[in-house]
């Protein structure tokens, strides 16, 4: 939700804004569902309090040799994907990566009325068919934002290289 809104608000205005009333309220909601409690709403109590679920799904994943990148997918639909230039970043962040995936298919999990999705190899044609945009990056390079119906995502290009790009599917 926040990288659709904060790529609608680039070309909108130029400028890097979010709603975060509906990140806030998302936030809320993913906590009641997951009967979570926090004084402050921080996404990192939720991550606390289901940290020994969370690692359950880690432990059986390790990063391949050479691997750079990875999509997720829950009951069968394709929810993101990431890719980096190299193992070396892939690896340092997928542990990472597998707890945030992780802590929404337990909230997938609570949720009615799951939707059909896409495979993988629909899901990187909609990203290759996808219109893109160009800005200036906050550091090096160029922040790439692109967007469909089906999916929303973004990409750091520099040093002659796509860095890092993540996409996520649309619900």
């Amino acid at each position: 939700m926040k990288l659709r809104d904060v790529t609608l608000s680039m070309a909108g205005t130029g400028r890097r804004t979010s709603n975060q009333a509906a990140v806030w309220a998302d936030i809320d909601g993913k906590m009641q569902r997951l009967n979570a409690h926090s004084s402050t709403s921080a996404m990192s109590d939720i991550f606390e309090q289901h940290a020994e679920a969370l690692e359950d799904y880690v432990r059986p994943f390790q990063a391949a040799p050479n691997q750079i990148g990875a999509a997720f997918a829950m009951a069968g639909r394709v929810m993101g994907l990431d890719l980096f230039d190299n193992p070396g970043s892939f690896g340092k962040l997928f542990p990472k990566l597998v707890r945030s995936y992780a802590l929404d298919a337990i909230d997938y999990s609570t949720k009615e009325g799951r939707e059909e999705g896409q495979s993988v190899p629909d899901f990187l044609k909609a990203i290759v068919s996808a219109d893109y945009e160009t800005f200036k990056a906050i550091g090096e390079g160029n922040d790439l934002r692109f967007s469909n119906e089906k999916i929303c995502g973004a990409a750091l290009y520099a040093r002659d290289r796509i860095v890092h790009l993540t996409a996520f599917a649309l619900q």
